[in-house]
């Protein structure tokens, strides 16, 4: 997505950037962590064990889209019923928001828990990351999430969706986020079966982009940058 925005702003022709994916941690954020920190937090929050718990990190909620996902749960409770929890990490709700998801009849849906020093433990606790964002360069939250087995739900206008099989790791949406679009991705994942399937194949895809990657990359553009402008001829 930022490859393409520089190349519409700054004239750059194709094949003039090189595309380097932000990298995270793999020996923090694995699958095994379902399995070694799954329970505790849930119980702690009242989640019921057969419960779809959709993740949403970010201490900007507005501009990550927590507008529609509020849409979408009213759209999603109305199709599915209850058995559903949206786990909301980093930002707490204005009284506005509050005040929506209070009229919707989701004050049992939404649990806003605020600023996380564990968020390994929120991922091995939740199903599903949705950020229906309306701008994120290439959202961090996206790559750790699929590496603990969570399918991504995410905007067009994330440039993390360039990691996203759409439909086998996860789901891109559209931009701007419909509500209506964004209830119909999250129903699908509530489905066990298909939401394992993805997981598999969102834990295989994350491991292609650790830190030790990204820094591969970068130092290797740094030496092709490095040889061009040392060579005898590069000024000619």
């Amino acid at each position: 997505m930022i490859k393409e925005d520089m190349e519409s702003f700054f004239h750059i022709s194709d094949g003039g950037i090189d595309v380097v994916y932000n990298g995270f941690d793999t020996a923090k954020y694995t699958s095994s962590l379902r399995r070694s920190l799954r329970g505790p937090l849930r119980k702690k929050l009242g989640i019921n064990e057969n419960d779809v718990v959709f993740l949403f990190v970010s201490y900007d909620l507005k501009k990550k889209g927590i507008l529609p996902l509020v849409e979408a749960a009213k759209l999603l409770k109305a199709q599915a019923g209850n058995g559903f929890k949206i786990l909301i990490v980093g930002g707490l709700p204005h009284s506005w928001l509050q005040k929506r998801v209070e009229n919707f009849g989701l004050i049992d849906t939404f649990m806003f828990i605020g600023r996380s020093k564990s968020p390994e433990e929120c991922y091995a606790n939740s199903d599903v990351l949705v950020l229906p964002t309306y701008y994120d360069a290439c959202s961090l939250v996206v790559f750790e999430a699929m590496a603990c087995g969570l399918p991504s739900i995410t905007t067009i206008y994330n440039g993390a969706a360039g990691i996203i099989t759409n439909e086998k790791s996860g789901y891109i949406i559209s931009h701007p986020p419909e509500p209506l679009e964004l209830a119909e991705k999250m129903r699908t994942l509530m489905c066990n079966e298909t939401r394992e399937r993805m997981s598999r194949e969102a834990v295989r895809s994350s491991k292609k982009y650790t830190n030790e990657k990204n820094h591969q990359d970068m130092i290797r553009i740094f030496h092709e940058v490095i040889h061009e402008n040392t060579h005898p001829f590069a000024s000619i």
